[in-house]
């Protein structure tokens, strides 16, 4: 566990990003349903208690709501992500296996109907918290399953297919509306720190400007006080080195204040910033403090680092996970998640230059560190989902 990372906090311990307050609130929008049990329940009641049949039923509708309630609180419900658990996995399969038990079970047993339609609550499962590229050949195998009970057990009636159909439809689009709420909350976020560097563009512009017509003057005015020394005017020339003298102090004031803005992007702030984007993205953030950068330009430089691997791996990638790797010679950036293909991510020169086709961001970054480090942007080597961008600090 990376020294700041809680043991005890949901989001360490969650599964793909969903904290245990948002699973309990999934499964609290799940456990109604459940009442639809209690019709083969009431069924077994009447028949009588003593019958084997009967509490054969009642053991599978207990066993099949226990594995119900245990996929939503051990799942993320509408996971945005491709990556197949060992969770997932097994409470799917448990739902089908028992929900099938049971419509055997009144079918041939009990002598009753209606099993299939309880496939509704696999459907439900499947529609919800399946990953990604798993829901439509899930939601299909589901429908199968459904109309294979129909056909192979006596007197169930097609209508349960439908039934199981309509479940899945209502499902899903709850499942977009879910992901859609996520993907409005992370582009707001997004367009805060984005409207943030956009504030910090503009003011560096503003002071680009002020620079260039100090410096304009400055370049004037001693032309014009050299001139007069050249004439004899040394009166007229030393009050034009006063003013020079004025016009260099603003220059250095002005620098100054460049210098005091750029300074405000720290890497304890960045790191909070990146925290909220990656979890609102529904994915894991870890840090690991393996030292701290020299304050000054070493820290901003480690504060554009982080942000600019982070705006990465949310734009260009689906991924599980983020990682910060902070150290005192630079900072590393890790996502597990599949970058579209991008050229151009080829080990930088420590100059203020890129190779061709690289984005503007990183371009910007390896202009912004120049001389003073070395960025690294691409696929980590043997690690077919890992993509880093990371800073070495010269010494």
């Amino acid at each position: 566990m990376p020294p700041d990372a809680d043991p005890l906090s949901p989001v360490a311990n969650r599964p793909s990003g969903t904290t245990r307050r948002e699973r309990l609130i999934a499964l609290a929008w799940a456990s109604p349903f459940l009442v639809f049990l209690g019709f083969p329940v009431a069924a077994s009641i009447d028949a009588g208690l003593d019958r084997p049949e009967s509490l054969a039923v009642l053991v599978c509708v207990g066993v099949l709501a226990l594995t119900y309630v245990a996929s939503w609180i051990v799942n993320p419900t509408a996971p945005a992500s491709r990556r197949v658990t060992g969770r997932f996995i097994t409470t799917i399969v448990l739902l089908a296996l028992v929900q099938t038990a049971l419509a055997v079970v009144i079918s041939r047993v009990a002598g009753g109907t209606g099993g299939p339609y309880l496939a509704s609550y696999l459907a439900a499962a499947v529609a919800l918290l399946s990953p990604v590229g798993l829901v439509w050949p899930l939601a299909a195998a589901t429908i199968a399953l459904s109309a294979l009970q129909v056909i192979l057990l006596p007197g169930e009636p097609p209508m349960a297919i439908l039934t199981v159909v309509m479940s899945l439809v209502v499902c899903l689009m709850a499942r977009e509306s879910i992901l859609r709420e996520d993907r409005n909350r992370l582009a707001h976020q997004q367009d805060l720190l984005l409207s943030s560097e956009r504030e910090r563009t503009r003011l560096s512009a503003d002071l680009h400007d002020i620079l260039g017509q100090t410096l304009t003057g400055i370049t004037v005015t001693a032309d014009l006080a050299g001139r007069l020394v050249d004439a004899g005017r040394i009166d007229e020339a030393r009050a034009r080195i006063d003013e020079l003298t004025d016009l260099s102090r603003e220059a250095l004031e002005d620098v100054r204040a460049v210098v005091a803005r750029n300074r405000t992007l720290d890497p304890d702030s960045e790191i909070e910033s990146a925290r909220g984007l990656v979890e609102a993205s529904g994915a894991r953030f870890v840090v690991v403090r393996e030292g701290e950068p020299d304050p000054g330009a070493p820290a901003v430089f480690v504060a554009h680092v982080i942000r600019e691997g982070v705006t990465n791996a949310l734009r260009h990638a689906s991924p599980d996970g983020v990682t910060v790797t902070i150290r005192s010679d630079g900072v590393r950036v890790v996502n597990d998640g599949a970058p579209r293909p991008r050229s151009g991510f080829a080990r930088s020169r420590p100059v203020a230059r890129s190779g061709s086709g690289s984005s503007s961001g990183i371009t910007g970054l390896r202009d912004r560190v120049g001389d003073a480090g070395i960025v690294t942007a691409g696929p980590v080597p043997g690690e077919a989902r890992m993509w880093e961008l990371s800073l070495v600090l010269s010494p």
